[in-house]
């Protein structure tokens, strides 16, 4: 028997001997539609005990978020539940709504994906957890400060006080992911959900994250969920494994002993497609750990720094972003750029996008500095490069068709006429390997990897010589992320393009990548071939990143 004594000075006692944590019984959960109904989970049976790590893994719309949202009792109206679930050996009803809301104030914590639509943007982050501390716990202003500081340092960020003042628009992907995390840990809670809690993070705080997640499990006894894509991280960190597709339980047990010899071909299927680190010999380029400039550089940075204010109003709070980089993109090659949140990844891919101007140096495209051009020149220039972002659903517009969506930028260049650009737009879907069939559907009607490839397609369309590529894959599932790297081999090796590949996935590098930088505190310390810098770092800062990759 353990007791523990929560943070609102209640005893609560438990015994594990007698009643797991989790408990689901023939679980079925249906989305009725107006003119169909959608099963999304079927039969589910699961068990899990306190101090259990278990990672829920599958393909998009195997189920896995309606588990959660089952286990955290936020079903949608829409949702028709049968089956069972007890937790803490208590039953939960769907519509138990007050029961809900206590044991998810006291006893389970939840990491949800995505921060940008899960935090306040018009708040502070340090008042956003404070505001969760005092609803938790019933302490006074200052003590919930001081717990809302110490949650900040204990999931890694470098300076609490100063980011407890700042808003989520001053923080990159991962330092937000961090502070959902925080958020997670405020109620002191028995079980913990984490819906992809590392997707967005590189992987020296994504260790750091899961090392914290990982004591917590072996510590305090808590049960932890993990749902995630990466089955490096599931065979790290995760006990016992649960594989689900089409709604589902198809395999289940030791994490070593599913990922080693998996008795389903649904599980070995996933295993095969999963990025391993990996080099290809394809790639292998002769380059010198000095060849940052030179005439067969696509984006050339020459001496860039960047300088933000933290507060305008105090000058001397200011920090540089970058600090005199000097790199280049070589043509028809891909750069992949890599450092830990904060080190300027993002900032050096603004800069080559002409979205931020430098403080100091300059941004060549194609052997030109774009910074003191015309507004027509730029126009054009704006052609020769395209974006690809890392969230599918965020970077198209739900409103619009998905030939409205790939044509847009044809028509904002005045390029052909309708015909002729829905034309375009059927080629190009072509080219992508997406069916006719989904001209006119919307968004939504689409898988992420469905989503991803329109944006690629909606990239192509103005036969750009240069794609940017922020975490495209990190927000998919492991066959889909290899599907798009794939796609994206060929279309370099048939169009020639040249690839500037933001990611925190030094596995997708080792696969992917020509030429590699390693980035720390907006400096350059490390670049060269991809084999080379990863197989032998040099730098603290890259040996750290090696070090940290899962599944090694």
């Amino acid at each position: 028997m353990t007791e523990r004594i929560d943070s609102g000075s209640s005893v609560r006692t438990t015994n594990e001997d007698i009643h797991p944590l989790v408990e689901v019984r023939d679980l079925s959960v249906t989305y009725l539609r107006r003119d169909r109904e959608i099963p999304a989970l079927r039969g589910v049976d699961l068990r899990i005990d306190a101090g259990r790590s278990v990672a829920i893994v599958g393909e998009s719309g195997s189920g896995k978020s309606t588990m959660v949202q089952s286990l955290l009792g936020i079903l949608p109206a829409s949702a028709y539940q049968t089956g069972t679930i007890r937790l803490f050996g208590h039953e939960y009803q769907q519509t138990d709504y007050r029961q809900w809301v206590e044991v998810r104030r006291r006893r389970i914590g939840y990491i949800p994906q995505d921060p940008n639509t899960n935090l306040d943007p018009t708040m502070r982050i340090g008042d956003q957890i404070m505001q969760l501390v005092r609803l938790n716990v019933g302490v006074s202003h200052e003590q919930a400060k001081r717990r809302a500081l110490s949650l900040l340092k204990e999931v890694g960020f470098d300076d609490p006080h100063m980011r407890y003042r700042q808003y989520p628009f001053e923080l990159s992907g991962g330092l937000k992911q961090r502070v959902l995390i925080a958020q997670a840990l405020v109620g002191d809670p028995d079980l913990i959900i984490a819906d992809e809690p590392t997707s967005a993070l590189d992987v020296t705080v994504q260790k750091t994250v899961l090392d914290k997640l990982s004591a917590l499990v072996r510590e305090r006894g808590i049960a932890l969920i993990m749902v995630t894509h990466d089955l490096a991280v599931a065979s790290d960190r995760a006990s016992w494994i649960v594989v689900m597709h089409d709604g589902k339980i198809v395999e289940q047990g030791d994490t070593n002993q599913v990922l080693t010899s998996p008795r389903e071909d649904y599980t070995k299927s996933l295993i095969e497609v999963a990025p391993a680190f990996a080099f290809s010999k394809e790639r292998e380029i002769a380059v010198a750990a000095d060849d940052q400039v030179g005439l067969d550089c696509a984006v050339q940075w020459v001496s860039v720094s960047k300088r933000f204010p933290v507060n305008r109003s105090k000058k001397e709070e200011a920090f540089w972003a970058l600090h005199d980089v000097s790199l280049c993109a070589h043509r028809h090659k891909t750069l992949a750029i890599v450092g830990e949140s904060g080190s300027g990844k993002t900032t050096l891919l603004r800069m080559a996008l002409q979205l931020t101007r430098p403080t100091k140096g300059h941004v060549l495209i194609n052997g030109k500095d774009l910074s003191s051009v015309s507004q027509a020149e730029m126009r054009r220039a704006r052609r020769q490069m395209q974006l690809v972002q890392q969230n599918p659903f965020d970077s198209l517009d739900p409103r619009r068709s998905i030939v409205q969506s790939i044509a847009e930028p044809l028509a904002i260049f005045g390029k052909g006429s309708r015909k002729e650009r829905k034309l375009r737009v059927a080629e190009l879907l072509d080219r992508v390997e997406l069916p006719q069939r989904l001209l006119d559907a919307k968004p939504r009607e689409l898988s992420g990897g469905q989503c991803q490839r329109v944006a690629i397609a909606r990239a192509l369309a103005l036969n750009p010589q240069i794609i940017m590529l922020d975490e495209p894959v990190s927000a998919l599932d492991v066959s889909v992320q290899s599907q798009i790297l794939d796609l994206l081999d060929e279309l370099q090796a048939e169009l020639g393009l040249t690839y500037v590949f933001v990611t925190h996935d030094l596995a997708v590098v080792a696969q992917s990548a020509h030429c590699v930088a390693v980035m720390e505190h907006g400096r350059v310390v490390e670049f060269g071939n991809v084999h080379q810098v990863l197989s032998a770092p040099h730098s603290e800062c890259a040996q750290r990143l090696v070090d940290a990759v899962p599944g090694r």
